[in-house]
């Protein structure tokens, strides 16, 4: 008994060979039809450049506040959101990072979740790269694998603090 492609499409109606995973060539960027599709030229297809990532979503606001992050201190998701004029935007934070190119110079190692943890990734690896970097700079973990946020943690300067700190030296 063969199967219809109803049964293959578990029910939705939709042909195998109409889907776009299931489709023999896949277009490149000047429209020529080139080799077979596979996962990581459907990934490439599907996803934008990280340029547009960024711009589109609006993350320079988050990197420009990450950027700031002083070597030996970290900051948290919340923080950064905050310091961004994005309050309770802490996931975006982390959208944000994870959309940066690779050759980038942004300290994106700095930013670690409130519990003072490096946050899991769906991929293991990357969360050893961060701790291993940041015990680099100096910042040290606990056994439980936290950072003291009291003695790491980053206290920019708020704007409060500047204007009080420009008057005492104009008095001065």
């Amino acid at each position: 008994m063969s199967r219809s492609p109803k049964d293959i499409s578990g029910g939705s109606g939709l042909k195998p060979w109409t889907h776009p995973f299931f489709t023999p060539l896949h277009p490149s960027p000047d429209g020529q039809e080139t080799g077979p599709l596979t996962m990581n030229t459907a990934k490439k297809a599907l996803t934008r450049p990280p340029e547009a990532k960024q711009d589109s979503f609006g993350y320079k606001a988050f990197y420009r506040v990450v950027a700031r992050i002083p070597k030996g201190k970290v900051a948290t998701y919340g923080q950064i959101a905050a310091l961004a004029d994005r309050p309770r935007h802490a996931r975006q934070v982390g959208y944000a990072l994870h959309a940066l190119p690779y050759d980038n110079d942004l300290p994106w190692q700095r930013v670690i979740n409130s519990k003072g943890e490096v946050s899991q990734r769906k991929v293991s690896g990357p969360e050893n790269l961060q701790r291993a970097i940041l015990e680099n700079e100096g910042i040290v973990f606990s056994t439980h694998g936290r950072v003291d946020l009291k003695v790491y943690g980053w206290k920019p300067r708020t704007r409060q603090k500047r204007e009080s700190y420009s008057k005492r030296k104009k008095k001065a």
